[in-house]
């Protein structure tokens, strides 16, 4: 059996600078998608991050998401997961210091919550880009 797929970025690929999609994109998608061609979206965001953005592709794009960047991979058709790497708490804790050394901001998530630190301007962009809970 053949398949044909497209896998498409969001942020700076997919989506324009106000986190839209054009109309072309959104007809071009349609189109692939009628012509048998399976339509994936990959991002760096969490799996709820790109809800918006599949809610407005659908049903083009509604077998498969590539989320986290590349460390979750679900088949939202039947909410299975086919791939998941993960950080542990201690993953975390191990990497804290590191980051915190190079003057780096680091945070972290769970599939529904940005957890941080302490508050930082990034956090209530996650909260907003990605419509996610954040805890400090």
């Amino acid at each position: 059996m053949e398949y044909r797929l497209l896998v498409l970025d969001l942020d700076g690929t997919l989506l324009r600078h106000d986190k839209s999609v054009s109309g072309a994109n959104r007809q071009a998608i349609r189109l692939a998608r009628q012509n048998g061609v399976r339509v994936v979206l990959a991002t760096g965001r969490p799996p709820v991050g790109a809800r918006v953005i599949r809610e407005i592709l659908e049903p083009a794009c509604d077998d498969y998401l590539i989320s986290f960047n590349g460390a979750l991979i679900q088949n939202l058709r039947t909410g299975g997961i086919l791939n998941r790497h993960h950080l542990t708490r201690n993953d975390y804790d191990l990497l804290a210091p590191l980051i915190h050394s190079l003057g780096l901001f680091g945070y972290a998530f769970t599939q529904n919550v940005c957890l941080a630190p302490e508050w930082h301007e990034i956090v209530d962009i996650e909260r907003q880009v990605n419509g996610i809970d954040a805890r400090i």
